[in-house]
């Protein structure tokens, strides 16, 4: 058995400035906090994040009796904060996830007042998720740095967290696809007999190690009754595209919907995938999902990203996800 061993913190969790974060106290400071140091990279759905913190601290006291019903609510529980003179200027939330029957921690919404940089504090902050993640005996934590934040990624680089992958999540809007302009494929419905090649390509490209933190669930995928009774108990419908040269299997775009503004795709294909197949794979799931509906995909950075700004597709945020060893 391998053991890990953290960095000791210098004082205990709960002795001031670094002590647990507490939801009635410190809701609405932290979902100030988080907007003041995240601002200009915040799209729509962290404008709605933000606003769904502040509705839910104007309701504080219910949550400390309905803990459950606030983490599925998207309400961060846990975490730390670091507070001087009643004023909360650093935030670290931690969000409980699975992996199989294996428990894993990530870390999320890590913040620090401007005016307080330079301190330590996110390190600290950091320590005292790692001590805790050893208290729960987790097989792991997990964090995402946006790409481009160079501090962050040479700070958890520091304290040993490795990086595993870098992801992309582009977005479009549905309604503008282009239609299919010939060539020697055809884009046509999906077949059964796809099936054993549509979910090799899924699983290599969203390998099981990150796919805890995704909706990512192949039996609603899967040809059948069973994957009918998935997508009517869970209020989800799922179509799929495939690309096809005579019986060539070229690729297969899947739209999932469910009750949100935006439909998700899933994109299986080799990683070297024709780029002509690609783009006309996901023009059709533009032109034949709802105008002005959202379509988001994400896929690893080795994809090339030609076909997806063809079909008309804009990178919405780029993460580095670094795991601790």
């Amino acid at each position: 058995m391998t053991v890990i061993t953290f960095p000791q913190l210098e004082m205990p969790i709960q002795q001031a400035p670094l002590r647990r974060f507490e939801v009635s106290r410190d809701l609405s400071q932290a979902a100030d906090l988080i907007e003041l140091c995240f601002r200009e990279s915040l799209d729509e759905d962290g404008i709605r994040y933000i606003e769904h913190l502040r509705r839910s601290a104007r309701q504080a006291g219910m949550w400390s009796w309905a803990g459950s019903m606030a983490e599925k609510a998207g309400l961060p529980l846990q975490g730390f904060v670091w507070e001087e003179n009643g004023r909360l200027v650093g935030n670290l939330s931690l969000i409980p996830a699975r992996r199989g029957e294996a428990k894993i921690l990530l870390i999320a919404n890590v913040a620090v007042h401007p005016d307080f940089r330079r301190r330590g504090i996110a390190r600290r902050l950091t320590q005292a998720a790692m001590a805790e993640s050893q208290r729960r005996k987790s097989a792991a934590i997990w964090l995402h740095v946006r790409s481009g934040n160079s501090a962050a990624e040479t700070l958890y680089r520091n304290m040993g967290f490795q990086e595993r992958a870098r992801r992309t999540t582009w977005q479009a809007t549905a309604g503008t696809g282009a239609v299919h302009s010939g060539g020697d494929f055809s884009i046509r419905s999906r077949r059964a007999a796809d099936w054993n090649l549509q979910a090799k390509w899924l699983n290599e490209s969203h390998p099981a190690e990150l796919a805890w933190y995704l909706p990512l669930d192949l039996r609603r995928f899967q040809p059948g009754l069973q994957s009918a009774f998935h997508q009517f108990f869970s209020g989800r419908s799922v179509r799929h595209w495939a690309a096809r040269r005579e019986e060539e299997l070229l690729g297969i775009v899947t739209r999932e919907s469910g009750t949100s503004s935006s439909d998700r795709l899933w994109l299986a294909a080799p990683l070297a995938a024709e780029t002509a197949a690609v783009e006309s794979l996901l023009n059709a799931a533009h032109r034949q999902t709802a105008a002005e509906r959202q379509l988001q995909l994400e896929v690893p950075d080795q994809v090339d990203a030609q076909p997806l700004r063809s079909a008309g597709f804009q990178p919405k945020n780029s993460l580095i996800w670094m795991r601790y060893p």
